[in-house]
């Protein structure tokens, strides 16, 4: 059940967040039935026009997440671009390395050996860290505002 205040705009950011922490708290596969407690409104002919406002600004919602995620991935894939080249070049090191067995002596072979680690190291991760966690949280968003568009809403008007 969530409780708002009466505003004369059509969705608050409260408003949003309430609803979103309350659908997130249910498992995202199972439908939810949103009840929503309007205290001290007197015009009950425009609470009915409150479910449709909700599942329009979570459309608009849903429109904006996919437009942030279409950017999302055409950014990833510079990131996907420069994690192959740094694989590539850890390659090429391991193969040098494995023919000039005396590299580990001189400055320059640690020198060189730890910079493609520390390279690859950061570039991996950061790919790893935007396709695998920032994805999840992505596909969850989604799945989230669908959730929140395909419920049933009821406005219960209160007197207090």
């Amino acid at each position: 059940m969530i409780r708002l205040r009466q505003t004369k705009k059509e969705l608050t950011q409260e408003a949003e967040d309430a609803i979103l922490n309350n659908v997130f708290s249910f498992r995202l596969r199972k439908p939810v039935i949103l009840e929503i407690q309007l205290p001290g409104i007197t015009d009950k002919t425009g609470a009915r026009e409150i479910p449709d406002a909700i599942r329009h600004h979570f459309r608009f919602l849903l429109s904006e997440h996919g437009r942030d995620t279409a950017i999302f991935i055409r950014e990833r894939r510079t990131a996907l671009g420069l994690t192959l080249v740094n694989i590539m070049i850890a390659l090429v090191y391991i193969w040098y390395a494995y023919q000039h067995e005396n590299r580990d002596t001189t400055i320059t072979g640690i020198f060189i050996g730890a910079l493609v680690i520390i390279m690859n190291w950061a570039t991996v991760w950061d790919t790893y860290e935007f396709f695998i966690f920032d994805g999840c949280q992505k596909s969850q968003r989604r799945k989230l505002l669908k959730k929140i568009i395909d419920s049933e809403i009821h406005v219960v008007v209160t007197d207090t």
